[in-house]
């Protein structure tokens, strides 16, 4: 598996325990669920593509981090570029992207939902007794809720953005600029 190592480089193994997120305490009793890891900014371009550097074993399913093998691993859509549209080819049987990394299409339910143009885009059919909460790529509230903004660079409904600001601060700015048809 590859991972991004910061550079824009691309890289075999897993990175020395020299990064940003090496932590003091041991990984099996560290605090996953911790307030850092909950952000939409960590959730939306962190979680699941920074790699893991704790050395201990621990809990990968847990860990906010990317490990070598994982299903959920996901490429940078910063510097990817990718849209949260799904792959053809990563549906068919074998599942395997003859484009790799340089594809525009998600290749993952990961890549799909942590996209910024859709993470909590849509409420959770379980609401706030939503039992993966801390993980689910829903909404459980109006504050938690993003609303999509067209991306000025293009026309393309795959090219938008999201904002994220709360709904409401985002439904006043909108309400007080002025829209064009074309």
């Amino acid at each position: 598996m590859c991972f991004h190592n910061g550079t824009g480089q691309l890289v075999e193994k897993q990175p020395s325990a020299k990064t940003s997120n090496t932590s003091t305490s041991s990984a099996a009793g560290f605090d996953w669920d911790g307030p850092q890891y909950q952000t939409n900014i960590f959730k939306i371009y962190e979680w699941k593509v920074t790699p893991c550097t704790h050395t201990e074993a621990h809990d990968t399913d847990k860990c906010p981090f990317a490990h070598p093998g994982e299903k959920s691993v996901r490429r940078d859509v910063r510097i990817y570029k990718y849209s949260p549209e799904a792959c053809p080819a990563t549906q068919q049987k074998n599942g395997k992207c003859p484009r790799g990394m340089d594809c525009p299409l998600s290749h993952t339910v990961f890549e799909r939902w942590l996209h910024p143009q859709r993470f909590r885009t849509q409420m959770c059919a379980n609401g706030p007794d939503c039992p993966r909460k801390s993980s689910c790529f829903f909404a459980h509230s109006e504050e938690e809720l993003r609303h999509v903004a067209p991306d000025s660079s293009s026309s393309s409904s795959a090219a938008s953005t999201l904002s994220l600001v709360p709904s409401a601060q985002r439904v006043s700015s909108i309400n007080d600029g002025s829209s064009s048809a074309s």
